[in-house]
């Protein structure tokens, strides 16, 4: 619609960040003519503290977990939608204390990811098993049961990254909601609401609120931890979380803006 500032256009402010579109192969490619050569992985890490910093509020420690949250939903992108773009927006809500940020492609779905790996393919039948099954730890299009797992690798894909960012807004008392094709999946720390909806992608949204967070890192190892022992019990899982999946690049020191 012709109305109002185009997404990307907008400044934001110290509480929000616009609507803003990252096409991620174009961060690799800017840094490259500046003579720049970083992984992907990094670029991504730099970009996910920068959004971050908006609507941290100055809490360094909710600033490390947002970091981690942003980059565990950017990095996926390519490989499982399809698609290099990706949109953002997120909000400080300061009488709750509530930091939200939601992030969403236009690429080819959760459903349609997981199937093209023959392994899921015969237990995961419709759309809304895809949704339950991608927040399971260890569970990836990626996955190949005669492959070993490159977890040290810090572009490696474990199937951590979904289940890290769902179960660290359930232990913080905030909410998680994935939308992907036809259905939803709203998690929190009362339980699992499904429902129906319509959207050609996947819209992910996570309110985690400052009040909770002492200690970034000790609350992904915990929940790192207690998914690889979830997905010792999946015969399909990988069993290891990825060095991305167990925490932030410890090396970036985060300059840019």
């Amino acid at each position: 619609m012709e109305i109002g500032k185009k997404p990307g256009e907008a400044n934001g402010s110290q509480n929000y960040i616009p609507i803003t579109p990252i096409v991620i192969d174009e961060l690799q490619k800017k840094e490259y003519a500046k003579g720049n050569y970083m992984a992907l992985g990094e670029l991504i890490e730099i970009e996910a503290s920068r959004l971050a910093r908006v609507v941290d509020r100055g809490n360094k420690e909710l600033h490390r977990l947002l970091t981690f949250l942003i980059r565990e939903i950017l990095r996926n992108t390519p490989e499982h939608a399809k698609t290099n773009t990706v949109w953002i927006c997120g909000q400080y809500w300061p009488t709750y204390e509530l930091a939200e940020i939601a992030i969403l492609d236009e690429g080819i779905g959760i459903y349609n990811s997981l199937v093209q790996n023959a392994a899921h393919k015969e237990y995961i039948t419709n759309n809304q098993e895809a949704l339950y099954w991608a927040l399971k730890a260890g569970i990836s299009e990626a996955f190949r049961p005669s492959s070993k797992q490159r977890s040290t690798d810090e572009g490696a894909n474990s199937g951590f990254g979904l289940y890290m960012v769902s179960e660290i807004c359930k232990k913080l008392n905030g909410s998680f909601c994935i939308i992907s094709d036809e259905n939803y999946l709203l998690v929190d720390n009362q339980g699992t609401e499904t429902g129906k909806t319509s959207f050609n992608g996947t819209a992910i949204r996570i309110c985690i609120s400052s009040k909770e967070i002492s200690n970034a890192q000790k609350i992904i190892s915990e929940i790192c931890s207690q998914g690889e022992n979830e997905a010792k019990t999946i015969r399909t899982a990988f069993q290891t979380a990825s060095t991305p999946s167990k925490g932030l690049i410890e090396h970036l020191k985060y300059k840019k803006k």
